[in-house]
Formats: C-alpha cells, sequence, structure tokens
C-alpha cells in the first residue's frame, strides 16, 4: 500500500471519530438543557421542605439525633469526561481513613478501586437525566441496610459530588438546616402524625429530595466535563487532519513527480 493511500485511510478513520466526537458533544448538550429544567423545578421544592423544617423546628424542639457517618461518592456510569472521577478520589480515601461508611456511584469511579480488598460498595450511576430515579431507589436500598446496621441512630448522611463549582462535600441528613429561620408562629403547625414520627418521614424525604437534586447538580456537571473533552478532542483532532492532510498533498506531488519522471526516463529508452 501506497504511502498515499495509507494516509487516506487514517483521514478516513479520522472522519469517523469526528462523526463520534460531535454526536457525544450533542447528547452532552441535550443534557445540560434537560438537567437545567429539572434544577428549576427542584430549587422551587426544595424551598418549600425548607420552609417546612423551620415552621417544624421552630414550634417542635425535638432533638435531631444521629448516628454514623456515610460519604456517597457520586463519579461518573460513562467516560470521556476528563478528571470528573479522578478529582473525587482524595476525599473518598479521607472518608476512609476516618473510618466512615464509603458508597461509590458510578462505574468508572469504581474502577479506581478494582485492585482493593477493602473497596467501598459500589452502585451503576447514571447515564440520562431519566435514569436518575432509578438510581435513587437502589442508593434509598443501600442506604435502609446500613441503616438497620445500626439501628439505635439514623445514619448522618453526606455527598461528595461535583457541581458547578467542582467536588464539594454536602450534608443532607439527618436534616438540612433551613437557610433563613422562620418566625416564631403564635400557634404551632397542625400535624396529622405525633411530632416525632412526622420529624422521621420529614428527615427520610429531605434527604431523598436532596440526593435527587445532587444527582441533577452532579450529571450536570459531568457533561459540562464532556463538553470541555470533547471540544480539546475535536481540537486535536482537526490539527491531525491538517497534518494530514499536508502530508497527503506533499505524498500527491511526489507521486505525480515520480510519474514525471517515470515518463521521461522512458522517452530516453
Amino acid at each position: 500500500m501506497s504511502r498515499r493511500h495509507q494516509i487516506a485511510n487514517r483521514l478516513a478513520a479520522y472522519s469517523g471519530v469526528k462523526t463520534i466526537l460531535s454526536a457525544m458533544k450533542s447528547i452532552a448538550m441535550m443534557e445540560l438543557h434537560k438537567l437545567g429544567e429539572q434544577r428549576e423545578r427542584q430549587l422551587i421544592i426544595m424551598a418549600t421542605v425548607e420552609k417546612v423544617a423551620a415552621d417544624f423546628m421552630t414550634s417542635y424542639t425535638l432533638p435531631v439525633e444521629s448516628g454514623r457517618k456515610v460519604l456517597i461518592a457520586i463519579g461518573s456510569e460513562r467516560g470521556f469526561c476528563g478528571k470528573f472521577n479522578e478529582e473525587l478520589l482524595p476525599g473518598i480515601h479521607q472518608a476512609q481513613d476516618s473510618g466512615d461508611m464509603v458508597l461509590m456511584i458510578g462505574s468508572q469511579l469504581g474502577g479506581y478501586f478494582d485492585l482493593e480488598s477493602d473497596a467501598p460498595d459500589l452502585l451503576p450511576g447514571p447515564n440520562i437525566t431519566e435514569e436518575i430515579p432509578a438510581v435513587l431507589e437502589t442508593v434509598a436500598h443501600w442506604l435502609e441496610d446500613a441503616q438497620s446496621v445500626t439501628p439505635e441512630a439514623p445514619l448522618q448522611v453526606s455527598v461528595f459530588s461535583h457541581d458547578q463549582d467542582g467536588p464539594t462535600e454536602r450534608a443532607i441528613a439527618p436534616l438540612p438546616l433551613p437557610q433563613y429561620p422562620a418566625p416564631p408562629h403564635p400557634f404551632p403547625p397542625v400535624l396529622t402524625l405525633p411530632p416525632r414520627e412526622f420529624l422521621g418521614k420529614l428527615i427520610e424525604e429531605a434527604m431523598l429530595l436532596a440526593l435527587q437534586e445532587v444527582f441533577t447538580l452532579s450529571l450536570a456537571s459531568e457533561n459540562r466535563h464532556r463538553l470541555e473533552h470533547m471540544d480539546n478532542a475535536l481540537r486535536r483532532l482537526g490539527e491531525m487532519t491538517e497534518t494530514l492532510e499536508r502530508r497527503m498533498n506533499a505524498a500527491r506531488q511526489e507521486d505525480i513527480v515520480q510519474e514525471i519522471e517515470t515518463i521521461l526516463l522512458g522517452s530516453y529508452l
């Protein structure tokens, strides 16, 4: 195979890779759009939960107990997102050294612990927005099992994940503290459950809503990392394509010169 044919084959391969990268970039952009809309709805719901928690806590002074600490580290299920998962490793190792229970989300994150005998538990993460509820359900089951091991006090749950500011640890249980204290009311809220039972259900619902919010922020950050990664890859691919095209032109000129020389040599025979 001539040098020019080899270059042509590589250019064709680069064209196929460019098509795939462009498609992945478009998918990431669509996911960011969907996650942005979901985030707006979550902000409204979380504001309502905070108001309910503030109203309750100002009227009922029940102690909020907490037990063993659990860290949920949310990585990615897919690759091609740069150092998204690597940036979570220090927080995971710190939690392990502190003796906390650790749950990792995302196969790509779990890959960094494949050869470790004391690797944390691992659950698959969401690929797209629509998969977040199913992942939340598996995480809720894991938390129920973890709570059954230490039933004397509610778990103290934190999440280590990416948001718009980078890797951040956020406490989501036993109860999110309201940003703004509620003003005192002359009468306590009317409850259909005993206050302690209501508090338990409020803690559970608030934690699940906070988890959903964190997964949304993490998946959005993952797709932003992927967009940046795809842009860099497409730029490098463009540079490599330009280099190959110059080599192709040079090879074509060499072939033309060789053909001319062959013709000229033939005229003297």
